[in-house]
């Protein structure tokens, strides 16, 4: 009984583990994805600032 127990616990440190890891992946990609959107809404406002500027 005890050595099943340990392996429920080992099982549920890899399951957290591994939840962890994906919320932790999705985040950053999610982070990541609005730096680029940031960055993108920051080129096209200069763009425009500039072509209003020339014009």
């Amino acid at each position: 009984e005890n050595h099943s127990i340990r392996g429920l616990i080992k099982r549920r440190n890899l399951s957290t583990n591994s939840v962890r890891k994906v919320c932790y992946n999705g985040a950053s990609s999610s982070v990541s994805s609005h730096v680029t959107a940031a960055i993108l809404v920051g080129i096209t406002t200069l763009l425009l600032r500039a072509a209003t500027l020339f014009n």
